[in-house]
């Protein structure tokens, strides 16, 4: 009983160990991105678009967590750019959206682009921002395993832990130039594109997101040697109250 009682301690101390050196560390990320992991739950979608007022909005729900160790959700950048342009060419340059900062409950990128006007004013590179607003079940993430995610595609920067069913919806934002009404505010892109005279060119967007995991976890081995060491003690227990028996029988 004495064993017993000293393993269970020092198990007991290691995983007390284990959960604050865990808290401070970066996450781990094995898979991804992927727009599937395991136990990925259903997606719906609402909303006229992400440049237009009121944003893309995705909720996820009935999502399997005991599928990963981690679940988390952001920017997919392995297939297409992330990113905005008003002058009529693909995206490029610092049109591609760049990480920027993280609030309490989104996720907000900065990039730039050309406005061209067909009447006499000047054109204006007017500051654009991609903000993922979040909802529901989940906690934002930022560490140096996010940053690493970051490629010339677009940056990841932070990540959301998904934690049961959420709401994630997508904004693409542009700054309304010095001689319209509103100068100097964000107004959703396309919606600032359509009321200026913007008719020399046309707009583009280019949004993707998946998902990140951490592959779900595979009991240590010293924990099955654990319970083997307990079934052994059973055992020789048996045996000896056995044998003990058997020579309490000779006796009588």
């Amino acid at each position: 009983m004495l064993c017993t009682t000293r393993i269970w301690v020092a198990s007991f101390l290691l995983t007390l160990t284990f959960s604050v050196v865990s808290a401070t560390a970066d996450i781990v990320i094995d898979e991804g991105p992927t727009y599937s992991p395991p136990g990925a739950g259903a997606i719906v979608g609402s909303g006229t678009g992400n440049t237009f007022a009121g944003g893309r909005t995705f909720t996820i729900t009935g999502t399997d967590l005991g599928q990963t160790a981690n679940l988390y959700l952001g920017i997919k950048n392995d297939l297409y750019l992330t990113g905005f342009s008003m002058d009529g060419g693909g995206i490029s340059g610092s049109e591609i959206f760049r990480f920027d900062s993280v609030t309490l409950n989104s996720i907000i990128y900065t990039g730039d682009t050309l406005m061209q006007f067909s009447d006499s004013e000047p054109d204006f590179t007017s500051p654009t921002r991609l903000t993922m607003t979040f909802g529901g079940a989940g906690t934002i993430i930022q560490d140096g395993t996010t940053a690493a995610l970051s490629n010339t595609n677009a940056d990841v920067g932070a990540l959301w832990r998904v934690e049961g069913d959420f709401t994630v919806n997508f904004l693409i934002e542009a700054t309304v130039p010095p001689f319209a009404s509103n100068a100097g505010n964000y107004e959703p892109g396309n919606d600032l594109f359509n009321r200026l005279d913007t008719t020399l060119n046309s707009t583009g967007t280019s949004v993707d997101f998946g998902y990140y995991y951490e592959t779900a976890a595979v009991p240590e081995p010293s924990a099955f040697l654990c319970f083997g060491l307990v079934a052994m003690g059973f055992v020789v227990r048996k045996k000896i109250q056995a044998g003990h028996a058997q020579q309490s029988e000779g006796v009588a």
